[in-house]
């Protein structure tokens, strides 16, 4: 390998990059991306899957720890530094291969800073986990580093010693340096370990439906409808509403229209309705009186006769 791709002991392209012997460019492999394909393309909210090549969705934490293995330098202090690159690959490396051999839903590592120690360095490190698996204790991501780290202590051969006294465990917050992927039309909610995205109304979240975190696509099915269309989605000034979980709205009708898309004309349906309605009340109505008056007519008659009898009585005399 030539001069070019080399660089203070360490190879000028990293990740598997292929390097130009004759100009010293670097040809990134698949999910990497820098000038010596130092960085995943993925987002700050995803990690690029060892198995797959691909950015998935991850919960992520920030381990700080020191080691005296690695001398401080002022250029460990600029991150776009041949050296700091260079020191970061070389330690995110160690992380990695420790954290993958003691930690099942460990996705990625990297170190992203420096500073100078008494001896040595503290470092900045991301951890990114399956998403939904890194959990909301603390203390429980401060065991899975002291694990790792000791694993590292009882092996042979560790150019680097990272000092178990020095490891602290933070919760990165997401939504406060908008570093999360939630829809433009979403809150985000910061959680231990994790952040939430929640659709605001009235869209749709469908992000889980494409196998998404959920949020991270919020779908206006009525706004969406009519660009499909050269006249609004619901026609005849219905009301369009977007139905949960749904591409596709649902039509509120005004009166006297129906159908999926209020298409329908129902005024004449009711009409008919109407007069059925105002022809059953007359019968029934004259019903109603030609009874009352034949009850009344029959009651009539009786009270007559009763009078009548009444009147043809005799009076009796006492003697």
């Amino acid at each position: 390998m030539s001069d070019k791709c080399k660089k203070n002991n360490y190879d000028l392209c990293l990740n598997g990059a292929k390097c130009d012997e004759k100009t010293g460019q670097c040809t990134c492999s698949n999910g990497w991306e820098g000038r010596r394909c130092q960085r995943s393309s993925c987002l700050p909210v995803e990690g690029l899957s060892e198995k797959t090549k691909k950015c998935v969705d991850v919960d992520t934490f920030v381990m700080l720890a020191e080691t005296p293995s690695i001398p401080w330098k002022k250029s460990l202090g600029n991150p776009i530094s041949d050296d700091f690159i260079s020191a970061s690959h070389y330690l995110t490396g160690v992380i990695h291969d420790l954290l993958n051999s003691t930690l099942n839903t460990f996705i990625e590592a990297q170190v992203t800073e420096f500073s100078p120690r008494t001896k040595g360095i503290a470092f900045r490190t991301t951890i990114k986990l399956q998403e939904g698996r890194a959990g909301w204790d603390q203390l429980i991501w401060y065991r899975w580093m002291k694990r790792a780290v000791d694993y590292a202590s009882i092996e042979s051969g560790r150019a680097v010693f990272i000092d178990p006294e020095s490891i602290q465990v933070f919760d990165v917050d997401e939504c406060k340096l908008d570093i999360h992927n939630c829809d433009v039309n979403a809150e985000c909610f910061n959680q231990d370990g994790s952040f939430e995205c929640r659709c605001n109304d009235p869209f749709v979240d469908i992000a889980a439906i494409n196998g998404k975190r959920k949020g991270t696509e919020c779908f206006d099915a009525c706004e969406n409808a009519t660009e499909y269309y050269t006249v609004d989605y619901c026609m005849n000034d219905g009301v369009c509403i977007n139905a949960l979980d749904s591409f596709e709205p649902i039509c509120s009708c005004q009166y006297g229209f129906s159908g999926e898309k209020c298409e329908v004309r129902t005024e004449s349906f009711a009409m008919v309705f109407l007069l059925w309605g105002i022809c059953f009340v007359i019968v029934i109505s004259t019903a109603m009186v030609c009874v009352y008056n034949a009850v009344a007519k029959k009651k009539g008659r009786v009270y007559a006769l009763d009078k009548k009898n009444f009147l043809s009585e005799e009076p009796t005399v006492n003697e």
